[in-house]
């Protein structure tokens, strides 16, 4: 069931999940004037979260570990999405630290079907994430972690 609290703030009721629900509302969420930037090893991961987004219009840029330091220097991103592989923890944390302390204002989001514990979220957090979503995750779950920053 979806709720929602004004037009322009529309709230997604966590208990019922049903990912296709938010596509019976075309424009429910606008996200046209937002970016985001994906941040993704395995690009059939980037692939379903730009499909799962696309009935927001949020613009999507993908890039891969060398590009977000070295080519990327849209100020226009208002928030990034960031894989953590459970073999490459270390080194995606250390790459996290790096984008925040680059762009410390870009919210960041970490999701991971590795990290299975509270410490690796805990990580990831201390790291300089802001938010983190575990793999598998549900459409709703995703939208909801998205409005904490971009509404």
């Amino acid at each position: 069931m979806l709720l929602a609290v004004s037009k322009d703030a529309p709230v997604v009721d966590s208990k019922k999940k049903d990912r296709n629900k938010l596509y019976a509302f075309p424009g429910y969420i606008d996200w046209s004037n937002k970016s985001i930037l994906i941040f993704e090893r395995d690009y059939c991961s980037t692939l379903l979260l730009k499909d799962l987004l696309e009935s927001t219009n949020i613009r999507v840029i993908h890039v891969d570990k060398k590009a977000i330091m070295e080519n990327f220097y849209d100020e226009s991103i208002d928030l990034i999405i960031k894989g953590i592989d459970v073999d490459e923890i270390m080194t995606g944390l250390e790459l996290t630290r790096k984008i925040r302390l680059r762009y410390p204002h870009i919210p960041i989001i970490a999701h991971s079907a590795c990290c299975i514990n509270m410490d690796d979220i805990h990580h990831c957090l201390d790291a300089g994430c802001d938010d983190f979503i575990a793999k598998p995750f549900e459409f709703d779950d995703l939208i909801s972690s998205l409005m904490k920053y971009l509404m």
